[in-house]
């Protein structure tokens, strides 16, 4: 509990960490209101086998062409992951249909929490499929709070989002 009042304790401060991650959770709260909860919940569900297939891609050191000691390899494998993310999310995509809420508020509430669990995933992405380390680098206890043993949870609380979702 001490790390997820020290991560609260650091968002609150207004950071350049709550900056961030106020500017990823608005942007995707965004797409999820304009595009729908069916493309939000694909865009969310995508990074799971974008992830495995970054990981054991084959031959991804002959796909790269960067020195491995540059932030320039940091910034391939980046768009290595973000086109795999895109190309699952159109194969995803066509295959979740969500019927969305006709009130407002409910519509408005959903987006805002299909928004932060899908920025906890990019962070948590972040940390353990590619490193932003050379981007940006987040603050100890965001670091504490994302890179710990915690991953398990925060790879599993999406699937609790849209099941209480579903509705």
């Amino acid at each position: 509990m001490e790390i997820v009042r020290e991560a609260v304790q650091a968002v609150l401060s207004f950071s350049s960490d709550a900056v961030v991650i106020l500017l990823l959770v608005a942007g995707l709260s965004a797409y999820a209101f304009i595009l729908g909860k069916g493309r939000a919940i694909s865009l969310l569900i995508s990074f799971y086998p974008a992830a495995l297939l970054f990981k054991y891609l084959p031959f991804l050191k002959q796909y790269t062409v960067a020195n491995p000691a540059t932030s320039a390899l940091a910034i391939e494998q980046a768009v290595i992951f973000l086109i795999l993310v895109g190309i699952t999310h159109i194969v995803l995509n066509s295959l979740i249909s969500v019927e969305s809420s006709y009130s407002r508020v409910r519509k408005i509430l959903d987006s805002l929490i299909l928004g932060v669990t899908t920025a906890s995933i990019i962070i948590v992405c972040s940390y353990s499929v590619v490193t932003i380390k050379n981007f940006y680098n987040f603050s100890n206890s965001i670091d504490s709070l994302f890179a710990s043993g915690l991953i398990f949870y925060w790879m599993f609380a999406p699937f609790v989002v849209i099941y209480l979702l579903r509705r």
